[in-house]
């Protein structure tokens, strides 16, 4: 017994098996003390993987909205301080000019990760229908390409009437669903979007189908455009406040009311997310190099209309790691109550360890050793009650109202391995910490004293 306690305390690998082996068999007899370390750690667990998981899906969502629904592309090429305020003060400055357009087209023409592009003219002016008016925010834009970029659960966008890239007839517009409602406008009541939010692929009808829209524009000589066009079908932004002044075309249309060849910017699809930084670093040194630094390529993401969507996410994550830390903290305090009383009532086994030449460190070793083999049967338990909740919440469906949003948000949860290998990291080194000071202390009471000790 004393070669076996020297072997042990000299950390052999003999004297590691057989603690590794005590501390297996100490789990499995005393599982009944350790079930609330075990239930903590657990819940813990599911909590910050779901919660984490959710976030993510949140990310993955507005990205999608952003660079897919809205047909922003992952990267935006514009001239230099293009932003809403700017567009607005002087429509024509920030805008595109044919020369430059064939810059941007040879650019895109050479790249391999360009999937597609969609060229788009904003448009600000006057709306009037049915003897009453209101501001209209407008945009033109390749109508096939745009429904390329949308993907088949979007490329059907329309509130009612059918999609403008699939009518029938040219010089045709779709107007918000709010602005149509201001015009007195009316659709029939039959639901338009599926639980997830995407439109119902199906032609519905509405009272001002082929009515004539009186739309009142400037044009970059300061002369008053002024066309009658179509009612084709109504549409819906992302956001009401959008919503309720947005009217829809053909980039043709629009260029044509406006009497330009101008556009206001190239939006850019890539193969892949991760060719963004790549691609914009390459299309600005080109910029500079041709004469062409009043134009840049930003991620779609930074614009100050993606900005109005992001700042809810921002603050998501900054609760995630408030919840992170508040739930790490009540954690730890049942885990180390818990291993602390199970240790406790155990003082008589180290006394007896003692008397039988088993070192300190030997018993400290023991003790971390089941704390780590309880750390890691409930971080698995935990894995599988994470995979257990998200496949029952896919399978039922269950959905957010969108608030402002005119999409509800669907609860999902997305699997992130990186973030829970931190999670699982971090409540087994809190575990284990606590099997170890615990341990330290209670080791150093005297044999005797210790076997006095009743359990």
């Amino acid at each position: 017994m004393i070669t076996t306690s020297f072997n042990i305390s000299r950390r052999s690998r003999q004297g590691l098996k057989v603690l590794s082996l005590m501390a297996v068999r100490n789990v499995q007899r005393h599982w009944r003390h350790s079930i609330a370390a075990l239930l903590s750690i657990s819940f813990g667990f599911v909590a910050i993987a779901l919660f984490d998981g959710f976030m993510a899906h949140i990310d993955d969502y507005f990205f999608n909205e952003i660079c897919k629904s809205q047909m922003n592309g992952e990267v935006i090429i514009q001239t230099q301080g293009a932003d809403v305020t700017n567009f607005r003060n002087n429509e024509w400055k920030y805008s595109l000019s044919r020369e430059s357009q064939g810059f941007v087209d040879r650019f895109l023409a050479s790249q391999t990760d360009v999937r597609r592009h969609i060229r788009s003219l904003k448009i600000i002016g006057n709306a009037q229908f049915g003897g009453k008016s209101d501001l209209f925010l407008g945009n033109g834009y390749d109508l096939k390409e745009g429904a390329a970029m949308r993907g088949p659960d979007d490329a059907w966008n329309t509130v009612a009437g059918i999609p403008l890239h699939m009518q029938d007839r040219s010089r045709v517009v779709a107007v918000g669903r709010l602005l149509a409602n201001k015009f007195g406008c009316t659709t029939s009541s039959n639901p338009y979007r599926r639980p997830d939010g995407s439109m119902i692929p199906e032609r519905r009808t509405f009272s001002c189908e082929g009515k004539p829209l009186v739309l009142n524009v400037t044009t970059e000589m300061g002369k008053v455009n002024t066309v009658r066009l179509p009612i084709g079908a109504l549409v819906e932004a992302s956001i009401d406040l959008v919503d309720e002044h947005l009217v829809t075309m053909s980039l043709g249309d629009a260029q044509l009311l406006l009497g330009t060849d101008r556009v206001s910017a190239y939006m850019v699809e890539l193969t892949s997310r991760d060719k963004i930084d790549g691609f914009i670093e390459r299309f600005n040194q080109s910029a500079r190099a041709t004469g062409h630094s009043d134009i840049v390529a930003i991620k779609s993401l930074e614009t100050n209309q993606a900005q109005m969507f992001l700042t809810l996410v921002e603050l998501g994550h900054k609760v995630k790691y408030v919840f992170l830390a508040v739930l790490t903290l009540i954690g730890g305090m049942t885990v180390g109550n818990t291993i602390r009383k199970s240790v406790q009532e155990r003082v008589t086994e180290i006394g007896t360890l003692r008397s039988l030449g088993f070192f300190q460190r030997d018993i400290v070793l023991l003790f971390s050793l089941e704390s780590l083999l309880l750390g890691l049967c409930a971080t698995l338990v935990g894995v599988f009650m994470a995979l257990s909740v998200m496949l029952i919440v896919a399978s039922v469906g269950v959905y957010l109202p969108g608030g402002n949003l005119t999409k509800p948000i669907a609860v999902d949860f997305l699997a992130a391995p990186e973030g829970w290998l931190l999670n699982a990291m971090t409540f087994l080194a809190l575990t284990v910490a606590t099997g170890w000071r615990v341990s330290r202390n209670l080791s150093r009471i005297g044999v005797a004293e210790a076997l006095r000790t009743v359990d």
